[in-house]
């Protein structure tokens, strides 16, 4: 879940509809792509209203404050790439390049 990978000084919030934000002070888009990673892996069973499962993907966009002038900048970065997750068929995530998208690898530690 969620919990088991986001720290306590990690920021995380709805951001409207079905979108989700998670900020994370102090750190690389490594540290992204490994969170990432682990909330599009395999979900966690979760059972609808009537008892039956429900399935769903998450596609992430990842984009690091360097360079951003301003929040939305940095949100409309996180919304490209997010957008070119979804495009990759979902349950995965990209990283905003600036002049592209990287696929999702995780950087070897």
């Amino acid at each position: 879940s969620c919990r088991e990978h986001v720290r306590a000084n990690d920021i995380a919030g709805r951001y409207g509809g079905d979108e989700f934000i998670i900020m994370i002070p102090g750190t690389t888009s490594t540290r992204a792509a490994q969170l990432a990673a682990a909330l599009t892996g395999p979900s966690a069973r979760v059972a609808g209203a009537a008892g039956s499962p429900v399935v769903f993907t998450l596609s992430v966009g990842i984009a690091e404050s360097v360079g951003c002038l301003d929040l939305p900048s940095l949100l409309g970065r996180a919304d490209l790439a997010m957008y070119e997750a979804k495009r990759a068929g979902g349950g995965c995530f990209r990283i905003f390049e600036g002049t592209g998208l990287a696929p999702d690898a995780v950087p070897a530690s």
